[in-house]
């Protein structure tokens, strides 16, 4: 009788015990913040030019997942509503890095899950720049800034021949796919598209013309030769000529959703790699 009662008395601590831990779980996953991130503000990634680099570094030196850093720091900064000047690897480190597992606890997983796996999505698919020159010079052959929502590059980055020659600089693949069209419009010109297998699809605007034989369907790998860079298509609402550029545009899954993002963090980045 003794035996069954301290089995009884055992199971009810027991009980008691596993209520409070659940409890105490539900507790903290309630009082986890609620991230509240305007996709607008995700789509525009106003990251200062060199943070991606940075972030990278950091996550080499500390053993940390690059792309869930990025996705906490980026959080953090409620994916930068407004542009910043851009911290450096020092001040980053100093003010984010050394207290990164706290901040960590502040998220659930689940929550940063999406972010996380878009960043994972885009850094492994670009792995080279879009613009090359057909002979070397001492100085880039082209200029480019964060031009996101203003009325030439709207959703994308445009990137501009230093000397405004038509046909000078070679237009590339910035990854590996499919070429999924080969389109003439009105106001995008000769344009390419490539669909990577992630079914993520980089636009490549006002070319010039395209590399000889380019076809669709064709299959073609990071740095692939697409065409050269003109200025084909028309500025909207003016009869002014465009100057020779690349409107480069990257339309990416986030969760269930399809949207454009902008292209100037990972172009600055890839630029250096």
């Amino acid at each position: 009788m003794r035996r069954r009662k301290h089995r009884r008395t055992y199971r009810k601590y027991f009980i008691y015990i596993a209520c409070f831990f659940i409890i105490c779980i539900i507790f903290r996953a309630c009082s986890l913040p609620n991230l509240n991130i305007n996709l607008e503000d995700v789509a525009a990634l106003r990251l200062p030019s060199g943070t991606i680099a940075d972030i990278s570094a950091l996550s080499s030196k500390y053993g940390v997942d690059f792309a869930e850093l990025l996705t906490i720091y980026c959080i953090e900064n409620q994916f930068f509503p407004s542009k910043i000047y851009g911290l450096s690897q020092a001040e980053i480190e100093q003010k984010f890095i050394l207290d990164y597992k706290d901040i960590r606890k502040k998220y659930k997983t689940r929550a940063l899950k999406p972010y996380k796996d878009m960043f994972n999505l885009l850094l492994s698919e670009i792995k080279a720049f879009p613009v090359s020159e057909q002979e070397p010079s001492a100085e880039l052959p082209y200029i480019y800034g964060d031009g996101w929502g203003t009325s030439r590059a709207a959703s994308g980055c445009d990137i501009t021949d230093r000397e405004n020659i038509k046909g000078r600089l070679l237009i590339n693949s910035m990854t590996d796919g499919t070429i999924e069209s080969l389109l003439n419009t009105e106001t995008g010109g000769y344009t390419a598209s490539v669909r990577t297998d992630n079914g993520t699809v980089y636009t490549y605007a006002h070319l010039e013309r395209y590399a000889d034989g380019l076809a669709v369907n064709e299959k073609v790998f990071a740095g692939a030769f697409l065409g050269y860079m003109g200025n084909s298509g028309k500025l909207k609402d003016t009869a002014l000529k465009q100057p020779v550029h690349l409107n480069v545009t990257i339309f990416v899954k986030f969760t269930k959703k399809k949207f454009y993002i902008n292209p100037y963090p990972f172009l600055r980045y890839v630029e250096n790699i």
